[in-house]
């Protein structure tokens, strides 16, 4: 009877520690399995976060391309401008060059009137004085 209360009693150390081992696994696992859950709630928030950024990234690569395209658009529409300008500039300093010349022209043939208006004016003393008998 001695033996077979020590086998029972062996037998129940042996289920009490069976059972806290499974206990302690249970523990172990549970407290594993919390922790991967914190260790994926981790993960899926920085992965939230880099999804955000790598979208804010993407909308301001976007405007950074807009306004690129305007400058280029300023850009070029100021250099069709400038071209503008510069043909216009040319054209006008043509008018004045051309004005210019047409003016001296025109200076000078004022002058020739003058001086052939002085001349028939000579011209005309010499035939009065003729005509009066005055004699050249």
């Amino acid at each position: 009877e001695k033996a077979e209360r020590g086998n029972m009693a062996n037998e129940d150390a042996v289920q009490r520690m069976e059972e806290a081992c499974k206990e302690f696994e249970r523990k172990v696992r549970n407290d594993c399995e919390g922790k991967l859950e914190e260790k994926n709630e981790k993960i899926l928030k920085y992965e939230e976060k880099l999804k955000e950024e790598a979208e804010r990234t993407a909308r301001t690569e976007d405007r950074m391309q807009q306004c690129l395209g305007r400058l280029k658009t300023v850009e070029n529409q100021r250099i069709e401008e400038s071209e503008a300008h510069k043909t216009k500039a040319t054209e006008l300093t043509n008018k004045f060059v051309e004005t210019e010349r047409r003016y001296r022209d025109l200076q000078a043939k004022l002058q020739d009137h003058r001086e052939d208006g002085r001349y028939a004016k000579k011209n005309a003393k010499s035939v009065g004085w003729i005509l009066a008998g005055r004699g050249a």
